[in-house]
């Protein structure tokens, strides 16, 4: 494997850039989705359970996808982070 060439080294410093701004994202945006697992609902007991479950199924997922963002971006942080010390 060749010396990395320069654009290339540019690019990765970009890649790091945007997944700081992205990282900071997610922590900011944390705050709301954690407000969301917490959230209280008050049932009608004239409305059919489905609509609960539903709402519960809704935050469940929500809840899965978030946690695979977070890994995502954790695992493509450190990738970039290691191909960085091997940059001159």
């Amino acid at each position: 494997m060749g010396v990395p060439q320069t654009h290339d080294i540019q690019a990765m410093e970009n890649q790091l850039q945007d997944q700081q701004l992205l990282h900071e994202d997610i922590l900011k945006q944390q705050e709301r989705v954690v407000s969301f697992s917490n959230l209280v609902v008050v049932v009608d007991e004239n409305n059919p359970d489905t609509e609960f479950s539903n709402m519960e199924d809704q935050l469940a997922a929500l809840s899965e996808r978030w946690s695979h963002i977070c890994s995502w971006t954790e695992k493509r942080g450190r990738v970039l982070s290691q191909l960085k010390r091997f940059t001159p």
